[in-house]
């Protein structure tokens, strides 16, 4: 009688294993601040007063540590401030920590949402494809992963190949395969990365900053003052933009109808759970105002969530100031996230008077 191979069915059942337990690993070869914010979404803590959800712009322009210290020190309340935020303004990859936070640690009383837009011409054409970027694919639930795709409304450019077709757009099956494949590669990494203490980064401070030490989270203070330094990089910078490098910001464009809808249904999720949702812009280099039409386009966009935007503070006596406080053309600098914070300060004492 011929002898049964079990080796075959032994790796089979193994990486089914993995397969399955993958994603509790969450050892994935990725950026620390996309671990960081899902190990923050799922701590065993209630959920902060106040909570900050966007792009790295979040990440460099306040710090949510000054702020609970101001508030502390001005009306004696204790607000705990935090803040989910990743690099590139893609609401998808937002959206599987924030929904993993309202189940672990409840609803944030006021949530401060920002418009992410895609403002580089050349990425929009491919900006909502796939619909779940390499990010979610290897930290969010399968679950999570469908209900995103099957809600998602594709960005219309007017032409006749419907988007599904477009080289890049991750087919059901891609998709689950993808899956697979990255609970898998978790699951392999998880036990040598906890041997070599690779998965205890994310803790204290760190943990808030989400381990990017250009993030705030208790280093800004009062005494930062602006630097003439910083005139002469922006001056370069200005230089090298172009008048159409930017796309127009218009939500009611047909090309920002999947940043839109993705940025609705966040805010619908949040509202849902019991949070207050404002809406945040914030500037870029060079853009000191905001029209009546502009805020108009945003109010019909948005109509339920109420607007929040510092762009008053050019009209001030920091306004010269703040106009070249950027360390790059979208991202604040030191004394311009200080400035934000003491705005943002002021904005959480009016909605919790």
């Amino acid at each position: 009688m011929a002898r049964l191979n079990f080796a075959p069915f032994a790796l089979i059942l193994l990486l089914a294993s993995l397969a399955f337990f993958g994603p509790r690993g969450k050892a994935f070869n990725g950026p620390d601040l996309v671990r960081c914010a899902y190990e923050l979404a799922e701590l065993d803590a209630p959920a902060a007063d106040v909570l900050f959800i966007g792009s790295s712009r979040y990440g460099r322009g306040f710090d949510p540590g000054y702020m609970r210290q101001q508030i502390k020190k001005e009306t004696g309340k204790d607000l705990v401030i935090e803040r989910v935020a990743m690099t590139f303004p893609r609401i998808t990859q937002l959206r599987p920590p924030v929904e993993n936070y309202l189940e672990h640690r409840g609803a944030p009383e006021i949530v401060f949402l920002q418009l992410m837009y895609n403002f580089k011409p050349e990425r929009q054409r491919q900006w909502d494809i796939p619909v779940n970027p390499t990010r979610n694919v290897a930290y969010a639930n399968l679950d999570t992963l469908l209900e995103i795709r099957r809600n998602a409304k594709l960005n219309d450019f007017g032409t006749a190949l419907p988007r599904t077709l477009e080289s890049g757009y991750l087919s059901l099956p891609a998709l689950l395969l993808q899956k697979l494949e990255a609970n898998i590669y978790a699951g392999m990494r998880y036990v040598p990365m906890k041997l070599k203490g690779a998965l205890d980064k994310c803790t204290g401070d760190a943990l808030h900053r989400q381990s990017r030490p250009n993030w705030y989270f208790n280093n800004l203070h009062d005494d930062i003052e602006f630097k003439e330094s910083e005139e002469k990089k922006l001056r370069r910078e200005k230089m090298t933009l172009k008048a159409d490098e930017y796309l127009a910001f218009s939500p009611s464009d047909p090309m920002r109808s999947f940043e839109v809808d993705q940025l609705r249904q966040m805010a619908e999720i949040l509202t849902a759970a019991g949070s207050k949702v404002v809406v945040v812009l914030l500037p870029v280099l060079g853009d000191t105002s905001i029209s009546q039409e502009e805020i108009a386009e945003i109010e019909t966009a948005f109509p339920e969530y109420p607007l929040v935007h510092p762009y008053g503070l050019f009209d001030t006596e920091v306004g010269p100031e703040l106009a070249k406080s950027f360390a790059d053309t979208t991202h604040a600098s030191t004394y311009g996230a200080l400035i934000y914070s003491r705005f943002f300060t002021s904005e959480i004492m009016k909605l919790t008077e």
